[in-house]
């Protein structure tokens, strides 16, 4: 007598122990296919291999103990404390026994490991290097999903419900910015879906399911083209610093932001300046020769933003204006806060930000992002009269050298640096040369052209050919005009953020509309008792300040008695005035553009 392909259970014909099998195999292939879609996500094979070793602990030791004799609810049992044993060995970083057994060390690195996950998660971009807590995390949810896939398709007899997972892995890709839905993976996925359910049911699916399954394909790829990839995350890549946070950089995916297609807000604020505000992400301090990025220092605890740091490097007596302005995130994603500078004051936030003192008083989350906050900024930036312009030449500051650090910059740049600024009778006034030498000569913007002639960077190669093709967008002049400043001797930064914007509304309803087409970099020079001054070299866009004119004063004519004071040396410089828009009767406005370009 022939065996019967299924017996009686609670929830009615349970599968014999041959189609039990061939059942969990398909069910760990449909979940390891569906995670395998995730690749360009992340970075590497390491993550994928974590989850398909989970699933199939879960899933093969639930086998096991149904093959025993065990009871199915038994199965899933034992199937999840071994699935847990198995994510515990990922997790433990060695604290626990026998490398699998959790102790209160295990679980003491999870707040930790949690950290290193959402770190990972808002401030890169795909794809996303695999840190320990992402690594956990991915072992974490697979381990839950093949838990509750066991569960239905065992216990309650249900394995087409367990459809529903695989469906939502394979929709993930459509949701996250520059990542292109891996049809082959989709494909392979449903195909093994299909096979899991002519098993499991021991007949040929249906017209009803394989009409389901043609559908989910086409959701699949309608979500692709119609879902707006709206988390824009300007300071995202890897391994830099700014995507920020100690170790992403914005900079490296700012070209690919400007052009990414019909705009998206990103923020709105409204502000007592009527000319709005150049609003700051992050400041770029080290330079590889590569590229510009954050300074990598850790988030101090006590940096709390009940109390900011003033702009260090600033006379008491240089004069300064007070700008309120109130600021609605919209799609920005960023751990890096949007704020008009140098902050005095920032409300309406929670504990979970900090300000960065060592790259300038930017403000830094490691644990949240910027989508949906609302909050209050009054910024101080300076603005100096002509006098107190001259007084600040014969300042001295505090060891500049982490801003003045250039190597192998090649000769021409060198050269071209000092013909540009060879009748400067200071350093200040070289600054104003150097800006005025991008924005007045034969520069053009365009986003396209250092695609087309591959050097889409800031690199001092990309400067190079920046400089003899003379076409370029933000990062090419601002990259171009900070590493000039430092072969004269004038430390440089670059800074990350967003041009004012422009302002829709009137009245009580006037705000600036802030979009991805204003993201942008501008150079910030430093001067003692000016502190970090901010230049706009970038042709056709914004306005330089009015205080940015020549002086014509060399250093040694500046009259002693009405010299500035210098800041004190152990106060290490970290803010600046954004630059902000045309003074009164200036012919440019700050959100004035290239034709038909962003910003940038």
């Amino acid at each position: 007598m022939t065996e019967s392909p299924t017996r009686t259970g609670f929830f009615g014909a349970e599968p014999t122990g041959a189609v039990r099998g061939q059942t969990t195999a398909l069910l760990w292939l449909v979940l390891v296919l569906s995670l395998a879609s995730l690749h360009p996500v992340f970075v590497g094979i390491g993550w994928w291999v974590a989850g398909a070793v989970v699933a199939a602990v879960v899933l093969g030791g639930s086998l096991v103990v149904r093959a025993l004799g065990g009871a199915s609810w038994l199965g899933v049992v034992g199937g999840a404390v071994l699935g847990a044993l198995v994510t515990t060995a990922f997790a433990s970083g060695g604290t626990a026994l026998l490398g699998v057994v959790p102790t209160g060390s295990t679980f003491a690195r999870l707040p930790e490991l949690s950290a290193q996950a959402n770190a990972a998660i808002v401030e890169g971009s795909a794809p996303v290097e695999v840190n320990d807590g992402l690594l956990v995390t991915v072992a974490l949810s697979v381990l839950v999903v093949a838990v509750v896939t066991d569960l239905l398709s065992s216990v309650g007899q249900l394995p087409v419900v367990t459809g529903v997972f695989p469906a939502l892995v394979l929709a993930v890709p459509t949701f996250v910015p520059g990542v292109v839905t891996s049809w082959p993976w989709v494909v392979a996925t449903v195909l093994a879906f299909l096979v899991l359910l002519m098993v499991s049911t021991g007949r040929r699916p249906s017209r009803a399911g394989l009409v389901g399954a043609a559908a989910s394909v086409a959701v699949a790829g309608l979500l692709t083209a119609v879902v707006p990839l709206t988390g824009v995350a300007p300071l995202t890549g890897s391994g830099t610093g700014t995507g920020l946070a100690t170790g992403v950089n914005p900079i490296i995916d700012l070209g690919d932001d400007l052009r990414r297609g019909a705009p998206v807000t990103v923020l709105s604020y409204r502000t007592d300046d009527p000319q709005g505000n150049y609003l700051k992400l992050v400041d770029l301090v080290d330079f590889s020769g590569r590229t510009w990025s954050p300074a990598d220092v850790p988030l101090d605890p006590l940096n709390t933003l009940d109390a900011l740091p003033d702009a260090p490097g600033i006379d008491p007596g240089t004069a300064r204006r007070d700008v309120t302005t109130d600021v609605t995130i919209g799609a920005l994603r960023s751990p890096y806060l949007p704020v008009p500078v140098p902050p005095a004051t920032i409300e309406g936030l929670d504990d979970g930000w900090r300000f960065v003192d060592e790259s300038g008083v930017t403000v830094r989350s490691d644990s949240e992002g910027t989508q949906g906050l609302e909050y209050e900024v009054t910024s101080r930036p300076v603005d100096p009269s002509p006098e107190q312009v001259v007084a600040s030449l014969d300042d001295t500051g505090p060891d500049m050298a982490p801003y003045l650090s250039v190597d192998e910059v090649p000769q021409s740049v060198t050269d071209l640096a000092a013909q540009v600024t060879a009748g400067s009778a200071n350093p200040f006034d070289a600054a104003v040369e150097l800006q005025d030498f991008f924005r007045d000569g034969d520069f053009t913007y365009s986003e396209d052209t250092p695609v087309e002639r591959g050097y889409d960077g800031s690199g001092l190669d990309a400067i190079e050919t920046f400089l003899q093709v003379r076409s370029g967008y933000c990062v090419h002049f601002a990259s171009a005009m900070a590493v000039m400043a430092r072969t004269l001797g004038i430390p440089s930064r670059v800074a990350v953020g967003f041009l004012p914007g422009d302002l829709q509304g009137v009245g009580d309803d006037a705000a600036f509309r802030v979009s991805s087409d204003d993201l942008h970099t501008w150079p910030e020079l430093y001067f003692a008792g000016l502190g970090w001054v901010p230049f706009e070299p970038t042709v056709g866009l914004g306005a330089p300040q009015q205080y940015l004119q020549q002086t014509g004063v060399e250093p040694s004519d500046v009259p002693s008695d009405d010299a500035s004071t210098a800041p004190d040396a152990s106060t290490a410089p970290s803010a600046s005035a954004a630059p902000t828009s045309a003074a009164p009767g200036a012919s440019a406005t700050p959100t004035s553009t290239a034709s038909g370009q962003g910003a940038g």
